[in-house]
């Protein structure tokens, strides 16, 4: 993060659907920040393997990411 900043940290399918919100409305500092997740979903259950995307959006700036979870 360039600047202090609200920021939201969301998993979605690759068809759309918000299946984790990590961070919401989540006010963090400048600098680096390392967020675990743990493969599983809003409703706890472990995600099925496949691709996903990571979305970090902030007031200022939006990023997206393509990761696999593997079996």
């Amino acid at each position: 993060m360039p600047h202090p900043a609200s920021a939201d940290l969301r998993i979605y399918t690759t068809s759309g659907r918000l299946v984790r919100a990590l961070l919401s409305n989540t006010e963090l500092a400048s600098g680096k920040h390392i967020v675990d997740w743990d493969g599983r979903g809003d409703s706890g259950v472990q995600l099925a393997s496949g691709k996903y995307i990571v979305q970090l959006r902030t007031r200022d700036a939006s990023d997206a990411r393509v990761i696999t979870i593997l079996p």
